[in-house]
């Protein structure tokens, strides 16, 4: 049986996923909230809200107005 994970994704949907993982593989550990919007693409409300959900949980810290850190 395989029980390998992917550490980057345990605890996150795949649509947070879909963003941390990217980052995580580029060395980013601040980004915009712009930079997130062109990773996920859809609405930029629909950004925020993943954003604060992400801030919410711990996942990611709010340093600036429009910037976030993740790790």
């Amino acid at each position: 049986m395989n029980t390998q994970h992917s550490t980057a994704a345990v605890g996150l949907g795949k649509r947070n996923s879909h963003l941390l993982t990217p980052l995580a593989g580029q060395g980013k550990p601040i980004f915009t909230t712009q930079e997130a919007h062109q990773i996920l693409g859809g609405s930029r409300t629909a950004t925020h809200r993943l954003l604060h959900d992400l801030v919410q949980r711990s996942w990611l810290h709010s340093p600036d107005m429009g910037k976030h850190r993740h790790g």
